[in-house]
């Protein structure tokens, strides 16, 4: 009769559902675990790699040229500060449309911030060197070709997609969780993550016009960054783990093995880190110390041949 078909019609898409029931619980279970939680993070890291950084061999001229310009960065001389009409975090800079109005406008500008970091409402948002006034809808339109919101975004923050790492390690090192081998397991990504930016070179920060004249800067990115990004608030949590902390001194070795023309990074950030330690701290225990000393010494050879 008419109504058999939709009956069993019915009837056979219940027991598809049924059937494919417990293969959806089991993908959530599995979902919801921490290592495959920490593998989609990395995966997703590595990928934004290639974004990121160049195909290209890397060079200490760089990385020593991104630190010196970081450390005055925010210096303005016989600069206009254009402000930021909105609280929040800078999510992403429209770079072309930026360079074609500084040709347009004769100007210079320089990106005092870069995406991932929070800027106040009426912060400085870029300085801009010109030989004349820049007129307020002028700076509406350089305005416009930056996107101020409330999260953080992985579009162009590539310390976004490691401090997601970086949670979950810290995370499992919280006294409610106690799980030591998840942060030894993101550590062991972020080392792989390191390894493989150490063999680039650093983003381009300088943007010429069709003039070939330099109109944008952007605020540089510098490896030893990255690796206090990565590695130190690890340390801060892990500094009584002694498997934590040989995990990390490791983790150092590895990059510095990678790419000895950055092991200057390397060494200070594995300096800094083992010696700033919080206070009314126990002393390190004997294997920690004795793996500090070997693989220290390591990296200061791997930076010296």
């Amino acid at each position: 009769s008419a109504y058999h078909l939709p009956a069993l019609t019915a009837f056979v898409l219940t027991v598809i559902s049924l059937s494919l029931f417990p293969y959806f619980v089991h993908h959530l279970v599995r979902s919801l675990q921490a290592e495959n939680i920490v593998e989609s993070v990395a995966t997703l890291l590595l990928d934004e790699i290639e974004n990121f950084f160049p195909e290209a061999p890397s060079s200490d001229s760089g990385e020593d040229e991104a630190e010196r310009e970081r450390k005055a960065w925010d210096e303005l001389e016989g600069e206009i500060s254009v402000l930021s009409e909105k609280a929040g975090y800078l999510q992403f800079i429209d770079t072309r449309q930026l360079l074609e109005l500084a040709s347009v406008h004769d100007c210079r500008i320089r990106v005092i911030i870069r995406p991932g970091q929070l800027v106040l409402e009426s912060g400085c948002l870029f300085a801009c060197e010109t030989s004349g006034e820049m007129s307020e809808k002028g700076k509406k339109q350089f305005l416009d070709c930056f996107i101020v919101g409330r999260q953080r975004t992985p579009e162009q923050d590539i310390e976004f997609e490691i401090r997601q790492l970086v949670e979950v390690g810290v995370r499992a090192l919280s006294p409610g969780i106690n799980d030591p081998f998840t942060a030894m397991n993101c550590i062991d990504l972020l080392t792989v993550t390191l390894g493989r930016i150490a063999q680039r070179n650093l983003p381009e920060n300088v943007f010429y016009g069709d003039d070939n004249v330099p109109r944008l800067q952007l605020r540089p990115t510098s490896f030893r960054n990255l690796l206090d990004t990565a590695f130190l608030q690890l340390r801060h949590d892990g500094v009584t783990r002694p498997d934590v902390s040989i995990r990390l001194f490791e983790a150092l070795f590895l990059i510095a093995q990678k790419n000895g023309m950055k092991s200057n990074s390397v060494r200070f950030v594995t300096l800094r880190g083992c010696w700033n330690r919080k206070p009314g701290n126990v002393p390190a225990p004997i294997s920690t110390v004795s793996a500090f000393g070997r693989i220290l010494s390591g990296l200061w050879n791997s930076g010296n041949e």
